[in-house]
């Protein structure tokens, strides 16, 4: 049917066809060469790659149709893209590459602990800043949270003489961009600070009596 359509516009078949490739290129290419083509860079332009594909088509079958069919057409067309959109939400998983745009419950649970039972705490960077609804209507300076950067990524945060927040997760955001930890930060707190607090996500550590002392 789609070719159909496409034969009585050649010129508009051809241009659909041509971003169709494109498409397909983008994704074999980060399929074949994920270093060469990152995956959220593949995503960026196929998104509207595929806008103007789905357009495009939307229009050629409207054109060959009668004015009540073009609505329908249309109308299902919209339909179906929104409820696709919305039944896959709870089946996308974040990708390992990337970094996590948001806080998920426990974590928010765990910060909003180490705010009530510590006068400061320390936690990677997005962590820190990301506000809870603790903190929606207060200033920035309100939030006990330290972010940490380079603490974190030279391996010196056993110098901190504060209690640490703890986030599961592989790619951290920072301040100078996304970093994954060349070492196993959870194992290094276990070996230097006491656990005080954990719901599975997130875990607070205590500083040891040696960083107390010192």
């Amino acid at each position: 049917m789609l070719w159909r359509s496409l034969k009585i516009h050649n010129n508009s078949g051809v241009s659909i066809l041509g971003w169709y490739g494109s498409v397909s290129a983008f994704a074999l290419f980060a399929v074949l060469g994920p270093s060469v083509l990152p995956v959220r860079r593949l995503v960026f332009h196929v998104e509207a790659l595929a806008l103007v594909l789905v357009a495009a088509g939307i229009v050629l079958v409207a054109r060959r149709a009668p004015t009540s069919a073009r609505r329908t057409v249309v109308a299902i067309v919209i339909a179906v893209i929104v409820v696709t959109q919305v039944a896959a939400t709870p089946f996308v998983t974040d990708h390992p590459e990337a970094p996590r745009y948001y806080l998920e419950s426990e974590e928010v649970t765990a910060k909003n602990f180490a705010s009530e039972h510590t006068d400061g705490f320390a936690t990677d960077f997005y962590a820190a800043r990301e506000i809870t609804p603790r903190y929606l209507n207060r200033p920035a300076a309100a939030s006990p949270s330290r972010p940490l950067v380079w603490a974190l990524l030279n391996r010196t945060h056993r110098d901190i003489n504060q209690p640490l927040l703890y986030r599961e997760v592989d790619v951290y955001r920072m301040s100078n961009g996304d970093w994954r930890l060349q070492y196993d930060l959870e194992r290094d707190l276990a070996q230097t600070r006491g656990r005080v607090y954990t719901n599975g996500q997130a875990a607070l550590y205590r500083p040891s009596q040696h960083q107390h002392s010192g």
